[in-house]
């Protein structure tokens, strides 16, 4: 999901919540988790190089050697949320947070 159409969704959970009633539901019985962007130095790369939108680098910008920039944050997760896979900055500070959650236990 992409940081505009979190938002919006964002915005229509406060919008709707007295007047739905499967918003309601959702808001009172789950708990949900809103992370706008992981990513950024890559989201300022894109907007740099398509300021109209429709960029489509996916990585952060970090320089790993030398032909290639960047790690694809959204696949930086080890296997069944492997801890130690999370190696990268903006993985890395989501760990204590990750590892905190219920269903991970």
């Amino acid at each position: 999901m992409g940081c505009k159409q979190l938002m919006f969704f964002m915005w229509y959970l406060l919008e709707n919540y007295s007047t739905n009633p499967d918003v309601k539901y959702l808001v009172d019985n789950l708990e949900l988790y809103f992370i706008p962007d992981m990513n950024p130095d890559g989201y300022a790369y894109n907007y740099l190089t398509d300021p109209g939108g429709g960029g489509m680098w996916r990585k952060n910008r970090k320089r790993l050697w030398r032909r290639n920039i960047g790690v694809d944050l959204n696949r930086n997760f080890g296997y069944k949320w492997d801890m130690i896979i999370m190696a990268h900055p903006p993985t890395r500070v989501m760990r204590p947070s990750v590892e905190s959650l219920p269903f991970l236990k």
